[in-house]
């Protein structure tokens, strides 16, 4: 949801999962939103990063669902931009969800189809406000050369309630119509077009979002071997117009509540025989678009790379970001295309954490959130602290206990700094000069609600090109605290030789 109306979702992945993928969506705790993958924290798989794009932009920017601008993301969105082609890259590879509310109410003009294909219209009286719109075989030739050049990988929301009837209450009523699905999966094959994945519907299951489906006729609606992920959808920050959003974003004991749903969702899964995995098929924080100088500031990333850290505690697979461009949770400026903070904090973590993840303990402030990852590039840690505190600078000595796949690491506050490497392997060594490499972020001026993000010292601007500029690390001597300011994140990468592969 996050807006009810949205349909092209795109997610950044670092590993991938085997093709020809059925994924079913579910209804989580709040909402349903796109989100960042991450992988479960004691040495499981790797984290994936996801974006969400809709099918209709600049959505709901103020928040009642009445308030829609006319244009047609999916439909119209610059495919040519060199910045929206940059910021894609910049993660390859790089998945990409299609799909959300309005996958449900979209026709795909094959030939099969027999149909003119028309836009959707807004109408309050027709399913999801919306009346049915329709998928053009030029413009899905379009968006697969668009992926192909961006170095994306797809995966793509079927329309789930093709054929059933919806009645006054909402249940869809009958089987499924695949034979649009079908068309347009033979064409795409037809095309030489790769499809990593493929999902059935959009938040139809529960109490639904606009249209339900009773479990026992969504199960019958595909072969049990062919279900392998199950999503569901957070916005655990509540609606965008809460005027006390950027307090939930700042109090750790509110966030401490988002760990609810990927507790739920693991537990249904490790009590079925199912060996579908878990997914956040999308996440905004806040509902109905976010909101403005909120959810496209700095300040958000405190909510954002939380999430992250605390999806990798659970068996999810993938947790999905709403969205890559459109309303004002997009990382990606709907009118310019510029980066915002969360962007940037994105690409750190793709880039730093790497596929095993580390059990972590802090003993100290509870206003400190620290997650720790084997290196991505390299042997090493590295180390995520995200300090809630607005008046607290902490210093922080680092060690690590245990070897192998029980490896874990343990922070302290203050006291003399120390770093002590518990039970590591005999070769296990410094890197030659015995420094790490730190990444601060800071919001520019101080100002938490700046959409522009002060990295080591350097605003984050694009380059005349619209590439990404880079980020360089600081070097600081490895036997020197972390030291991490108030209302801050540091990325911290230390080059030593430890047990992680």
């Amino acid at each position: 949801m996050g807006s009810l109306f949205k349909l092209l979702l795109l997610y950044l992945w670092l590993h991938l999962m085997d093709g020809g993928s059925v994924f079913v969506s579910s209804m989580g705790m709040l909402l349903v939103a796109l989100f960042l993958l991450m992988e479960r924290l004691r040495w499981r798989e790797r984290t994936i990063i996801s974006y969400v794009l809709r099918w209709i932009g600049g959505l709901l920017r103020n928040v009642t669902m009445e308030h829609v601008a006319g244009e047609e993301l999916l439909l119209n969105l610059d495919l040519g931009n060199p910045i929206l082609v940059n910021a894609i890259k910049a993660f390859s590879p790089l998945k990409i969800r299609m799909g959300g509310t309005l996958q449900d109410n979209v026709i795909y003009e094959t030939k099969d189809a027999n149909i003119q294909c028309a836009p959707f219209v807004k109408n309050s009286s027709d399913l999801f406000g919306f009346s049915k719109g329709c998928l053009s075989m030029s413009r899905w030739d379009q968006l697969n050369v668009f992926f192909k050049k961006a170095g994306a990988m797809v995966v793509f929301g079927l329309n789930a309630l093709s054929g059933r009837t919806v009645g006054p209450d909402g249940s869809a009523i009958g089987a499924w119509n695949s034979s649009n699905a079908k068309s347009l999966i033979r064409y795409t094959v037809n095309k030489g077009y790769t499809i990593h994945g493929w999902e059935l519907g959009n938040e139809l299951c529960g109490s639904g979002i606009g249209a339900k489906i009773i479990a026992e006729q969504y199960a019958s609606d595909k072969t049990p071997k062919s279900l392998q992920v199950v999503t569901q959808h957070i916005y655990n920050l509540g609606p965008g117009n809460d005027n006390q959003l950027m307090n939930k974003i700042l109090d750790p004991s509110y966030q401490d509540g988002g760990g609810q749903p990927f507790r739920d969702l693991q537990a249904i899964l490790k009590n079925s025989s199912t060996s579908a995995v878990a997914w956040v098929g999308e996440a905004g924080g806040a509902y109905n678009s976010g909101q403005n100088r909120v959810s496209n500031s700095f300040v958000n990333s405190f909510w954002y790379l939380d999430q992250l850290g605390m999806a990798a505690s659970y068996d999810t697979k993938t947790y999905c970001r709403q969205t890559l461009i459109g309303g004002n949770y997009g990382l990606l400026d709907t009118a310019t295309f510029v980066p915002h903070p969360d962007y940037y904090s994105a690409l750190l973590w793709h880039r730093l954490m790497g596929s095993n993840v580390l059990s972590t303990s802090f003993g100290g402030m509870k206003n400190i959130r620290a997650y720790a990852h084997c290196s991505k590039q390299s042997r090493g840690i590295t180390l995520l602290l995200i300090n809630y505190s607005a008046n607290t600078t902490i210093r922080v000595r680092v060690l690590t206990e245990g070897s192998g796949s029980s490896g874990s690491l343990s922070l302290q506050q203050g006291g003399a700094p120390r770093i002590n490497f518990a039970r590591m392997s005999a070769n296990s060594k410094m890197n030659e000069k015995g420094n790490r490499e730190e990444y601060h972020l800071r919001p520019k001026d101080g100002n938490l609600q700046s959409k522009n993000v002060v990295i080591n010292g350097e605003i984050m601007v694009l380059n005349s090109s619209g590439g990404i500029p880079p980020m360089e690390p600081f070097n600081r001597s490895m036997f020197r605290p972390n030291c991490c300011s108030f209302l801050y994140c540091i990325f911290s990468y230390s080059k030593y030789n430890t047990s992680c592969l």
